[in-house]
């Protein structure tokens, strides 16, 4: 009886359990649905050489290009959130899927990291005063050009109510290739930072080629952050001190 009950044990392990292992292990209908609009990643049941999974990419190379998906299209985002280039979800040159994760080629990546490159640079430079600024228009090939001219103190500005706590900075700045799409100077101004860190935002307009922001007196500003009014991660840092 002893033996029967093993040998039926045996059994069902071959002919019920493998059957559930395998169909488990090899079919991915079982696995997350990764599709979009009905176009889904090609399924592997190996991962090929060269593929990263899909939260490695960003971490890898998060500070350079970034990548999403939306509809049935995959993204690669340079650090300006500009795109540079997408292809279909369901191209296993660029992406595939293996179980429960998406693959993606780090080949692919490395081709459009010189794409990349020159946005990173400008995110990370420290400009100066008196140097040239680009930054995206509502047409990306075309810059819109960004220059500080000078930085002043003062506590009297024309039409301007200063108390005794505090002192106006006043920042000059010469405005290019706009072609009247921005209508306000006070888009391209994102923020400006203390010495302290201390962050200051708001920025108000003095005549037309100049901005001011109220600060508390004898403090000195660190950095002023610009930024595109179309592309609202295209910021800039200049060094005002």
């Amino acid at each position: 009886m002893k033996r029967l009950l093993t040998y039926g044990i045996s059994i069902f392990g071959i002919f019920i359990i493998l059957p559930l292992v395998l169909i488990f292990r090899y079919t991915p209908i079982f696995y997350t649905d990764h599709s979009y609009n009905g176009i889904k990643p090609v399924y592997v049941n190996h991962v090929p050489d060269g593929y990263l999974r899909y939260k490695e990419v960003n971490e890898r190379y998060g500070d350079i290009i970034t990548t999403g998906f939306f509809d049935s299209q995959i993204y690669f985002l340079d650090i300006d959130r500009r795109n540079i280039k997408q292809t279909s979800f369901s191209d296993p040159n660029f992406v595939v899927q293996h179980r429960n994760h998406l693959y993606v080629n780090e080949e692919q990546i490395k081709a459009l990291l010189p794409l990349a490159e020159d946005a990173a640079k400008a995110h990370r430079k420290i400009y100066s005063i008196g140097e040239t600024v680009e930054v995206y228009s509502r047409n990306t090939s075309l810059p819109i050009t960004f220059e500080v001219k000078d930085v002043l103190y003062t506590n009297i500005l024309k039409g301007v109510a200063i108390n005794n706590y505090e002192w106006v900075c006043l920042i000059e700045i010469a405005v290019g290739g706009n072609d009247g799409d921005v209508r306000s100077n006070l888009e391209f101004f994102e923020r400006l930072e203390l010495e302290s860190g201390d962050i200051y935002t708001d920025f108000f307009e003095v005549g037309e080629n100049s901005v001011a922001i109220k600060l508390p007196l004898d403090v000195n500003a660190e950095y002023l952050f610009v930024k595109s009014p179309f592309y609202h991660n295209n910021i800039r840092t200049i060094g005002i001190n």
